[in-house]
């Protein structure tokens, strides 16, 4: 818990200063719910087994689930290149992935709060 609350604060100051001012979705646009659904499932898919699996004694399921995952995040990416290519809004800029510090702080946060903050 004290790795959290350390972090939020931080977040929050480097979030004011590197993310754009502007609203998420462009007036008169609708938020895409299959990009939301699949962001939702894939994240779920990712998470959950490493959240329960210690507990289940770490079946199959926990094991399969991450690839399905993976899988449907890529299916998610694919729709957002095409979204934008289409010139409809995506509900994540694929070109951010292009930029070092974003995927450098997915590397932090994939790794989780127990690698270097341990005590």
């Amino acid at each position: 818990m004290a790795a959290i609350r350390g972090r939020v604060p931080l977040a929050l100051v480097l979030g004011r200063r590197h993310l754009p001012d502007g609203a998420p979705v462009a007036a008169g646009r609708r938020i895409d719910a299959t990009s939301v659904t699949l962001a939702v499932a894939g994240g779920a898919a990712l998470v959950y087994p490493l959240v329960e699996g210690r507990e289940l004694g770490w079946p199959a399921w926990c094991l399969a689930l991450p690839a399905l995952g993976v899988a449907v995040l890529g299916l998610f990416g694919r729709r957002q290149v095409r979204r934008v290519r289409a010139g409809r809004a995506p509900l994540v800029e694929p070109s951010i992935l292009r930029r070092r510090p974003y995927v450098a702080g997915l590397g932090l946060v994939a790794q989780g709060p127990s690698r270097p903050w341990r005590r």
